[in-house]
């Protein structure tokens, strides 16, 4: 069950399937994803307040862009394997 030997709108069905549910992911997971702060890595420097505590840090990585994008690739898998069931159901 090879997608590439499928008709030519089952497989356009399949990229259009997978673009929306990357769409759905990306939206999702910029709903559930808790802010850009949400991990942080590496911090290059940091402001001092008054009290001596660390404020304003400056990070090497944050794991926002990352979780989001976790999200949209499961979107998209998940929306594929659907149009690919429905595929071996049909055969």
């Amino acid at each position: 069950m090879n997608p590439l030997t499928w008709k030519r709108e089952h497989q356009l069905a399949l990229l259009l399937a997978i673009a929306l549910g990357a769409l759905l992911g990306l939206l999702v997971g910029i709903n559930e994803v808790s802010g850009p702060h949400a991990f942080r890595w590496g911090a290059l420097w940091c402001e001092r307040t008054a009290r001596g505590a660390n404020a304003n840090c400056t990070y090497l990585l944050t794991g926002y862009g990352l979780l989001v994008f976790t999200w949209v690739i499961t979107g998209a898998l998940v929306a594929a394997t659907m149009i690919y069931i429905r595929q071996l159901l049909r055969a």
